[in-house]
């Protein structure tokens, strides 16, 4: 029932209801092995998994669930398997000179870049708020100057309606010549005002 080879373990596997972090690597697996890339950490990660979830897996499960209930004593209760502590870490060495000064120093160094951290956080959000202030602030000008506009535009046509030369034909050549006079004084100043703005 087991596959003859690694690739044919790894089509197994990836049949089995496993975790996707196993999924994928085992799908990079089977690519590097289509390509004869494998590694030995690659053929023992395959191994490991078809030792826990391959075909012969389940039945190792159910001898080891029958030997704790057949070493229960009659409790109706399964025993626990204790495993053996291990200890991770290495055994004690001599510390060479420097290398705690060294590591006080690191520990500085990153408490210090964490406080200057959190502070060009809040300097950041302080100038964002600023700018969104600013921006308002803007906005609400241009609304504002588009209403001067539009009233600067309006006070010019109905200056012009009221003082331009061809506004009224029923005037004496008198009143005519002055009004032509004052419409382009004013009409001039106008202009200059509008392109200002």
């Amino acid at each position: 029932m087991e596959p003859p080879d690694l690739v044919g373990k790894i089509d197994h596997l990836l049949q089995k209801p496993l975790l996707s972090a196993h999924i994928r690597y085992l799908n990079s697996i089977r690519k590097k092995a289509e390509r004869e890339d494998l590694i030995e950490f690659d053929r023992d990660y395959v191994l490991y998994l078809w030792d826990e979830f391959g075909p012969s897996a389940s039945k190792k499960r159910v001898e080891e669930l029958n030997t704790l209930r057949s070493d229960n004593s009659g409790t109706g209760r399964v025993k626990r398997e204790t495993k053996p502590s291990i200890n991770t870490k290495a055994p004690s060495a001599p510390v060479p000179a420097g290398v705690e000064t060294e590591l006080d120093k690191a520990k500085q160094t990153i408490a210090r870049l964490r406080e200057t951290g959190k502070r060009a956080v809040a300097q950041r959000d302080h100038w964002a708020a600023v700018a969104k202030t600013v921006e308002q602030e803007l906005a609400d000008l241009r609304r504002q100057s588009r209403k001067v506009d539009i009233k600067f535009e309006e006070a010019k046509r109905a200056f012009a309606k009221l003082y331009h030369p061809n506004a009224s034909a029923s005037r004496s050549p008198l009143e005519a010549m002055v009004q032509t006079e004052i419409f382009k004084e004013f009409w001039a100043e106008l202009e200059r005002i509008e392109s200002q703005t």
